[in-house]
């Protein structure tokens, strides 16, 4: 999910534009935490939702 990241921090840096870096970097680690935050939900319970459906 980061990979993108790399070509977008490589043109800001390259461009000296560091504000654009740093919005990068915040809407990354957000976006990042509202995707991993449910999968690591369901991994806690995907032992029990296993068992459920056999």
């Amino acid at each position: 999910m980061t990979s993108e990241l790399e070509t977008l921090h490589g043109q800001a840096y390259g461009s000296r534009q560091y504000q654009k870096l740093g919005n990068y970097t915040y809407d990354a680690i957000m976006s990042l935490v509202m995707v991993y935050i449910p999968i690591c939900i369901l991994w806690s319970f995907l032992n029990k939702l296993l068992i459920l459906i056999h």
